[in-house]
């Protein structure tokens, strides 16, 4: 009725591609051209090295026929270890937690939250991306054995997320709120 499982990793990858900061702006930074006030020239280039060590921690129980609680958990740390910085865009952790709940033999109905800490936007920890909460609803209905009716809101309470963030203090927004609904039919 239930299980627990735990990995731990470790990862080292030669040349790994990146972008890295060579320069601010206002004014000409070499090998990019020019950047405006309050952006920065960056250029993909190889790491030296990139490790990232971590556990990853899922268990789920299901306390009656009807009912699956799952709970999910990733501790990353992603090291260029060069300049021993965090990789952009990595959050240190992410907790997933979810029910399954299946009233009758033909709907189910899944709820699900994710919550993702701060990470950095660049590759030299200066912009701060900051933490997310955000959940998810699905709810099916079995027509047949082929055909499935269903219905999805994913980021329900319409979380801000920073997706990317520039220098100069602007930022792009996650995806907000977003419903869809159809038909799933296999054969």
């Amino acid at each position: 009725r239930g299980s627990f499982r735990v990995t731990a990793f470790t990862n080292d990858l030669d040349d790994a591609v990146a972008n890295v900061t060579l320069g601010a702006g206002p004014g000409v930074v070499p090998g990019v051209g020019f950047v405006p006030a309050g952006g920065l020239g960056r250029r993909r280039e190889n790491l030296e090295r990139v490790r990232v060590q971590g556990v990853e921690i899922s268990t789920s129980w299901q306390p009656n026929s009807a009912v699956t609680l799952r709970l999910d958990y990733l501790y990353s740390d992603a090291i260029d270890t060069a300049t021993d910085t965090t990789l952009p865009q990595v959050p240190r952790h992410t907790v997933v937690a979810g029910l399954a709940w299946q009233p009758t033999s033909v709907w189910h109905v899944n709820v699900q939250t994710r919550h993702l800490s701060r990470a950095f936007e660049d590759d030299l920890n200066t912009l701060v991306l900051t933490p997310a909460t955000t959940v998810d609803l699905r709810v099916s209905y079995q027509l047949n054995v082929q055909t499935e009716l269903f219905a999805a809101v994913e980021n329900l309470f319409d979380e801000v997320v920073m997706a990317s963030r520039s220098a100069d203090g602007s930022y792009d927004l996650g995806t907000p709120r977003f419903t869809r609904a159809g038909v799933r039919w296999a054969w």
